[in-house]
């Protein structure tokens, strides 16, 4: 017999949700086109909701539409690359098609739709209109990918154990585990029961290799498709190729690029500072970009890029377009 705790991470109700780890808290502000820091950004657009929703994961199909999870929202948002909402699918509830606490989502190379439905303990499938297809049981999954070329999802449960499944849900494998070993992961800490679920994103590269934002061990961890630990990179630290806060992740796969979302604050306490760093595959830190200010404290969490290489974010209740080509620092 199973055992499933059920864990409250705490709100803050006076006016604002805060949460324990890889979040984010006020809008994003609209002086950002005009930040010095951000030469590179190319476009926004507000997230169309109703109500403090929580933008949380994004994510990008064949053909250009952006995928946005609201977590307090337990719905999902479909919106063509300029911006244009699209549809949107999803209310709150434990039947098929519907959330509770969705967080980070992935497409495959169908246009099908994963969503990471945390306190449901699941992950759901949908097509690329919202129609429900198909559900599996993971414990506390909060982060997902998925290998488009060799049809695999991952995901990793609040035991920090990494799973693989195929696209139907069906269990291939797991590895991993809780540590500060080389293959092991902190994305949830069960001697801190307030931080489950605070998880890190994932992504796969050309080659089937799985990258893991491993947030609480400041680093980013490699495996192959077998399960096999490959490298890490990253330490405590504002410097590059350091990390204090890590949240997102994506991968340029067509150009060899690893795109890194760190923050300076946990919460998004004034005076936060957001940045993307850029590898290449395997670590080698390139360069980074400062995308928010001292008087900015949204955080930076999601990543995605799409088919033009262009990195795409989500901040306060916006998304953000950049074509990191520029001096970054």
């Amino acid at each position: 017999m199973r055992i499933i705790k059920f864990v409250t991470i705490g709100l803050l109700i006076a006016g604002a949700t805060s949460f324990s780890g890889c979040n984010k808290e006020d809008e994003a502000k609209d002086k950002d086109e005009d930040n010095p820091h951000n030469s590179d950004l190319i476009g926004s657009w507000n997230i169309t909701s109703d109500g403090n929703v929580i933008p949380w994961g994004i994510a990008v199909d064949g053909n250009g539409n952006v995928y946005i999870s609201e977590l307090m929202g337990n719905r999902i948002g479909k919106y063509a690359s300029t911006g244009t909402l699209i549809t949107t699918w999803g209310t709150f509830g434990i039947n098929n098609g519907q959330f509770s606490w969705p967080k980070y989502i992935a497409v495959d190379g169908d246009n099908n739709i994963y969503v990471a439905d945390e306190k449901n303990l699941r992950i759901q499938k949908f097509n690329s209109a919202g129609l429900y297809v198909t559900k599996w049981e993971v414990d506390f999954a909060g982060t997902i990918a998925v290998d488009k070329l060799n049809k695999w999802v991952y995901t990793v449960d609040v035991s920090n154990v990494l799973q693989k499944f195929d696209l139907s849900g069906n269990f291939m494998m797991q590895w991993g585990g809780t540590g500060t070993g080389d293959g092991q992961l902190m994305l949830s800490n069960q001697n801190d029961l307030s931080n489950q679920g605070m998880n890190g994103q994932m992504a796969v590269d050309k080659a089937g290799n799985i990258y893991v934002v491993d947030n609480m061990n400041f680093r980013i961890q490699k495996f192959s498709s077998s399960g096999a630990y490959i490298m890490k990179w990253g330490s405590k630290g504002n410097g590059g190729g350091q990390f204090l806060f890590p949240c997102g992740i994506a991968i340029d796969s067509a150009n060899g690029f690893v795109y890194v979302a760190d923050n300076s604050t946990q919460n998004g306490e004034a005076g936060n500072i957001a940045r993307i760093e850029k590898f290449d595959l395997m670590g080698k830190f390139i360069k980074q970009w400062i995308v928010t200010d001292d008087s900015d404290k949204s955080q930076v969490m999601a990543l995605a890029v799409d088919k033009d290489g262009n990195v795409l974010s989500i901040r306060g209740s916006r998304v953000f377009k950049y074509a990191f080509k520029g001096i970054g620092s």
